[in-house]
Protein backbone atom coordinates (compact mmCIF):
# COMPACT_ATOMS: atom_id res chain seq x y z
CA UNK A 1 0.00 0.00 0.00
CA UNK A 2 2.81 2.45 0.88
CA UNK A 3 4.53 1.74 -2.44
CA UNK A 4 1.29 2.58 -4.25
CA UNK A 5 1.05 5.91 -2.42
CA UNK A 6 4.67 6.70 -3.32
CA UNK A 7 3.93 6.15 -7.00
CA UNK A 8 0.44 7.66 -7.30
CA UNK A 9 0.11 10.38 -4.66
CA UNK A 10 3.01 12.70 -5.42
CA UNK A 11 1.99 15.20 -2.73
CA UNK A 12 2.26 12.39 -0.16
CA UNK A 13 5.38 10.74 -1.60
CA UNK A 14 7.86 12.16 0.91
CA UNK A 15 5.83 11.04 3.94
CA UNK A 16 5.20 7.63 2.37
CA UNK A 17 8.90 7.18 1.59
CA UNK A 18 9.78 8.07 5.18
CA UNK A 19 7.27 5.51 6.50
CA UNK A 20 8.71 2.89 4.14
CA UNK A 21 12.26 3.68 5.30
CA UNK A 22 11.37 3.44 8.97
CA UNK A 23 9.45 0.16 8.62
CA UNK A 24 11.82 -1.77 6.34
CA UNK A 25 15.06 -3.53 7.31
CA UNK A 26 18.00 -1.22 6.50
CA UNK A 27 19.55 -3.23 3.65
CA UNK A 28 16.22 -3.64 1.87
CA UNK A 29 15.30 -0.01 2.54
CA UNK A 30 18.54 1.23 0.98
CA UNK A 31 17.99 -0.86 -2.14
CA UNK A 32 14.38 0.33 -2.37
CA UNK A 33 15.39 3.99 -1.95
CA UNK A 34 18.19 3.65 -4.53
CA UNK A 35 15.57 2.67 -7.09
CA UNK A 36 13.46 5.73 -6.20
CA UNK A 37 16.46 8.04 -6.59
CA UNK A 38 16.61 6.96 -10.23
CA UNK A 39 12.98 7.87 -10.91
CA UNK A 40 12.61 11.52 -11.99
CA UNK A 41 9.31 12.11 -10.17
CA UNK A 42 10.68 10.66 -6.93
CA UNK A 43 14.23 12.09 -6.90
CA UNK A 44 13.33 14.99 -4.63
CA UNK A 45 11.41 13.10 -1.91
CA UNK A 46 13.89 10.21 -2.06
CA UNK A 47 16.81 12.61 -1.62
CA UNK A 48 15.09 14.27 1.34
CA UNK A 49 14.64 10.87 3.00
CA UNK A 50 18.19 9.57 2.65
CA UNK A 51 19.24 11.11 5.96
CA UNK A 52 16.89 8.78 7.82
CA UNK A 53 19.50 6.04 7.55
CA UNK A 54 21.78 8.02 9.84
CA UNK A 55 24.78 7.19 7.67
CA UNK A 56 27.07 10.22 7.35
CA UNK A 57 29.03 8.55 4.55
CA UNK A 58 26.37 9.98 2.18
CA UNK A 59 27.58 13.54 2.87
CA UNK A 60 29.80 13.86 -0.23
CA UNK A 61 26.84 12.76 -2.35
CA UNK A 62 24.51 15.17 -0.55
CA UNK A 63 26.96 18.03 -1.06
CA UNK A 64 26.87 17.28 -4.81
CA UNK A 65 23.07 17.42 -4.73
CA UNK A 66 23.23 20.77 -2.91
CA UNK A 67 24.70 22.18 -6.13
CA UNK A 68 21.55 21.23 -8.09
CA UNK A 69 18.61 23.67 -7.85
CA UNK A 70 16.08 20.83 -8.04
CA UNK A 71 17.62 18.95 -5.11
CA UNK A 72 19.23 21.61 -2.89
CA UNK A 73 16.33 21.88 -0.43
CA UNK A 74 15.88 18.09 -0.23
CA UNK A 75 19.61 17.61 0.35
CA UNK A 76 19.43 20.13 3.19
CA UNK A 77 16.55 18.22 4.78
CA UNK A 78 18.53 14.99 4.55
CA UNK A 79 21.55 16.64 6.15
CA UNK A 80 19.41 17.90 9.04
CA UNK A 81 18.23 14.32 9.64
CA UNK A 82 21.81 13.05 9.72
CA UNK A 83 23.21 15.23 12.48
CA UNK A 84 22.10 16.28 15.94
CA UNK A 85 23.18 19.87 15.29
CA UNK A 86 21.21 23.10 15.45
CA UNK A 87 22.14 24.33 12.00
CA UNK A 88 20.31 27.60 12.71
CA UNK A 89 23.37 28.55 14.77
CA UNK A 90 25.69 28.10 11.77
CA UNK A 91 26.23 29.82 8.44
CA UNK A 92 25.70 26.58 6.51
CA UNK A 93 22.20 27.54 5.36
CA UNK A 94 20.77 30.66 3.76
CA UNK A 95 17.27 32.03 3.37
CA UNK A 96 18.27 33.99 0.26
CA UNK A 97 18.41 31.68 -2.78
CA UNK A 98 20.41 34.26 -4.74
CA UNK A 99 23.32 33.53 -2.37
CA UNK A 100 23.62 30.21 -4.20
CA UNK A 101 23.82 31.68 -7.70
CA UNK A 102 21.62 32.65 -10.59
CA UNK A 103 20.25 29.14 -11.18
CA UNK A 104 18.82 29.11 -7.65
CA UNK A 105 17.20 32.57 -7.60
CA UNK A 106 13.68 31.35 -8.40
CA UNK A 107 13.55 28.87 -5.50
CA UNK A 108 11.00 29.55 -2.79
CA UNK A 109 11.90 26.86 -0.24
CA UNK A 110 14.20 27.81 2.59
CA UNK A 111 16.51 27.55 4.33
CA UNK A 112 18.84 26.22 1.67
CA UNK A 113 22.26 24.68 2.33
CA UNK A 114 25.26 26.50 0.88
CA UNK A 115 27.24 23.65 -0.69
CA UNK A 116 30.69 25.25 -0.38
CA UNK A 117 30.16 26.06 3.30
CA UNK A 118 28.77 22.59 4.00
CA UNK A 119 31.74 21.01 2.21
CA UNK A 120 34.19 23.05 4.33
CA UNK A 121 32.29 22.13 7.52
CA UNK A 122 32.31 18.46 6.51
CA UNK A 123 36.02 18.53 5.67
CA UNK A 124 36.80 20.04 9.09
CA UNK A 125 35.21 16.96 10.65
Amino acid sequence: MIDKIVLTETDQAEAAIEIRMLTTPPKAAKAWLQTRLGQPLLRVPATASIGLFGDPSVMPWLIEKMREPELVFAAGLAMRDLFDVDFNDTDLFTIDPSDLGKAFESLTDSPLPVADRVAAWWDEG
